[in-house]
């Protein structure tokens, strides 16, 4: 099933995994549970959390991102590009938020810049 097909579950969500080396269950911020994450609606909030943690960092890039996405056929494939690009560290910044794993990430960053 395509996301967006269907309003209800996408899948069944399976428990949370555990931390590596213990037995606590990861915990996503900003409120999210795992099981949002396996939900149409779960997918929307996560979005519109996504566009306010980018709009926190970078108002102009957030107005191009909902610009585009309002009307992905104005973007020139350049222009698509430079978007996606341009967004991409704020996003991955934001999966470090969710997951808890900023501080991996940032070494892993310091390593590759």
């Amino acid at each position: 099933m395509a996301l967006g097909t269907h309003d209800s579950q996408l899948t069944q969500p399976s428990p949370p995994p555990a931390r590596a080396g213990g037995n606590e269950p990861l915990r996503l911020a900003f409120g999210l549970a795992f099981e949002d994450l396996y939900s149409r609606a779960g997918a929307e909030r996560l979005d519109g959390l996504f566009l306010e943690f980018l709009a926190k960092a970078d108002p102009a890039l957030v107005a191009s991102l909902e610009a585009g996405r309002a009307d992905p056929a104005k973007l020139a494939v350049k222009e698509e590009s430079e978007l996606i690009i341009a967004v991409a560290p704020h996003l991955e910044d934001f999966v470090g938020e969710l997951f808890g794993i900023r501080g991996e990430i940032a070494a892993l960053q310091a390593e590759h810049h």
